[in-house]
């Protein structure tokens, strides 16, 4: 009788710690998203549905957007990178103003199911925008 009652009063603590453990990994943030504060007043998107409200900035170090950004900026007669790449939940690619910074927001998901030619054409179409007017002399010959 005092083995079974050892027993299960070990079994109640392993789930007592299993149920607290849980309770607490559910409720800490995600660690692989952090909320994006930008003042989207001044951005341009693209292409598909309107801008969410709530971004979300996610860490990586996917290099696929750098690379093809580093293409598009060659073709473009090599130009110099003035914004800060940062990968979020825009629908494909945007590029936002904010103060005196450029943002390119970018997609994994859209670059995942773009085709070469709009991967490249919505990042030529991006790094144009100076948050006043779009420009022309970017393009890929």
């Amino acid at each position: 009788m005092s083995v079974y009652l050892f027993s299960l009063i070990h079994v109640k603590m392993y789930l007592n710690t299993f149920l607290f453990l849980t309770t607490l990994l559910c409720a800490a943030p995600l660690f692989g998203q952090e909320p994006l504060e930008l003042n989207l007043i001044y951005h341009c998107q693209f292409a598909g549905p309107q801008q969410d409200e709530e971004l979300y900035a996610f860490r990586t170090d996917v290099r696929v957007m750098q690379d093809l950004v580093a293409k598009v900026l060659r073709l473009g007669g090599d130009l110099e990178q003035n914004f800060t790449l940062i990968q979020t939940n825009v629908a494909n690619v945007t590029a936002v103003v904010d103060g005196q910074r450029r943002y390119l927001l970018w997609s994994q998901d859209f670059l995942e199911k773009a085709s070469p030619l709009e991967a490249h054409a919505s990042v030529a179409h991006e790094c144009n925008f100076d948050g006043e007017e779009e420009q022309t002399d970017l393009s890929i010959p």
